[in-house]
């Protein structure tokens, strides 16, 4: 199977994946729902991106969310 083919087996923490990144959320209802890229795993194969809600990520992996949260803020620097 192909890195690049649309039907490759999705990445999942329970399958002891690592994230590489959130790359988007989407506000479905009253949940977030987050897309989670992953790092190839040791024996080459990419996983395809999957679906978390921003609480199980919280729970499963803080810091891949806090780094997606981090690239959403907007620091303003006020003037002394």
């Amino acid at each position: 199977m192909k890195d690049n083919d649309e039907y490759r087996e999705e990445g999942s923490y329970e399958a002891q994946d690592r994230a590489r990144q959130i790359s988007k959320a989407v506000i479905r209802g009253f949940k977030i729902f987050c897309t989670v890229e992953w790092e190839r795993r040791p024996n080459g194969f990419l996983p395809a991106d999957s679906i978390y809600t921003n609480t199980d990520i919280a729970v499963k992996d803080p810091m891949t969310l806090i780094r997606y949260y981090e690239t959403k803020l907007k620091i303003i620097k006020k003037d002394d």
